[in-house]
């Protein structure tokens, strides 16, 4: 079943794209519901600040400044798995474009170019973040900063998503769409990591301290001194 995951998400996404660029009517009547909701006085301020952390600067200072931690603590593979997200997730944005061509909403700021969906801030955001917070998760060493990470993530992307519709440069249906991918990118490339640092790793912490524990307690009665064999305390 896992094995088919990936064609059925090719299957579903390709499904989705021609239904955007056939049939963009159906996604504007879903906007028209859920645009409103994100554009209230009191919503807007916080939310323009937000969409920042989807800026390409931002995103690379988080991934410099992580992949520099993890290759100093000797995870290189955890570094390749944030790269691979993140470059899974635009190939897929920017190969989607091209493909449906939908305009931008009318708003008040200077739009960038190219087609709205999918949203590439929303797709970018969600595969950095939510990758750096599923490989946080399976840090063991930093358990009570691992219960948060993946839930802080998904709020930042939430942040985002819903900021770029908040200053009218995407529409919902295109943040939800770049979450998406981006969603499905960081699950991709994590889980890839994780069954490769499975294999080579998978439990050495815990089996090498099992065994060099044996070792330790030969030792201490080896030097428990003439007087015989000593049992060590805790035994």
């Amino acid at each position: 079943m896992r094995r088919r995951a990936p064609l059925r998400a090719a299957a579903g996404w390709a499904g989705v794209v021609a239904v955007a660029g056939l049939a963009p009517g159906i996604l504007d009547r879903i906007d028209d519901r859920l645009d409103a909701s994100l554009q209230g006085p009191g919503v807007r301020p916080w939310l323009e600040i937000a969409t920042h952390a989807g800026d390409l600067q931002v995103l690379a200072a988080a991934v410099g400044t992580a992949g520099y931690r993890w290759t100093r603590r000797g995870e290189p593979g955890a570094v390749v798995a944030l790269l691979a997200s993140f470059g899974l997730a635009e190939a897929i944005v920017w190969s989607t474009r091209p493909l449906v061509r939908r305009p931008r909403p009318a708003g008040d700021v200077p739009l960038p170019m190219g087609s709205s969906f999918p949203s590439a801030h929303a797709a970018a955001s969600a595969s950095v973040y939510l990758a750096m917070g599923l490989l946080l998760r399976g840090a063991p060493e930093r358990p009570r900063s691992s219960q948060v990470a993946v839930p802080a993530a998904g709020a930042l992307c939430a942040a985002v998503a819903a900021s770029r519709v908040t200053i009218r440069v995407h529409r919902s249906t295109d943040v939800i769409a770049g979450t998406a991918v981006g969603i499905v990118a960081a699950r991709w490339s994590v889980g890839i990591h994780g069954k490769r640092s499975g294999r080579r790793d998978g439990g050495g912490g815990p089996r090498s301290r099992r065994r060099t524990a044996p070792t330790e307690s030969v030792g201490a009665v080896r030097d428990g001194g003439a007087g015989g064999i000593r049992t060590p305390e805790g035994c």
